[in-house]
């Protein structure tokens, strides 16, 4: 399995296997202060499974990390793609995931970063940097 790509949004869904994406593609959230609670972020993902990688039992797991590489949240499952009828050989089937985050917390301003991991394999980490909006 590799993943082909992975990014944030602000809300992501996908329908007969197109993505559609609102506010993708950050690195920075401004919040009003601290502690902070965020109401909805998405981490999307696209992964390419292999021949070999169809039809078993793979684990994905995404892991929110502070900048002292502590666990503030987390998400885990199972995935098992089934091979697709008259599929060319050879060919890597694709899935898209919208892995939905609800009220993440955010005790300080920092630097996060959003690690994506397949079989207990590191594939990708995703910068993520938490400010205070400037007053207005």
């Amino acid at each position: 399995m590799e993943l082909d790509f992975a990014f944030l949004a602000d809300a992501a869904d996908v329908t007969m296997g197109k993505l559609f994406v609102m506010g993708g593609a950050f690195d920075t959230i401004h919040v009003p202060g601290f502690p902070a609670v965020h109401p909805m972020l998405a981490v999307v993902v696209r992964l390419l499974f292999k021949p070999h990688d169809l039809d078993r039992k793979h684990e994905l797991e995404i892991l929110l990390l502070d900048a002292d590489g502590r666990q503030t949240a987390s998400a885990k499952g199972d995935l098992n793609m089934p091979k697709a009828p008259g599929a060319p050989a050879g060919w890597k089937q694709a899935i898209i995931l919208p892995l939905r985050f609800y009220n993440l917390p955010f005790k300080l301003a920092g630097h996060y970063s959003f690690e994506i991991l397949a079989d207990g394999q590191m594939l990708k980490a995703i910068p993520l940097r938490i400010i205070e909006a400037p007053k207005q």
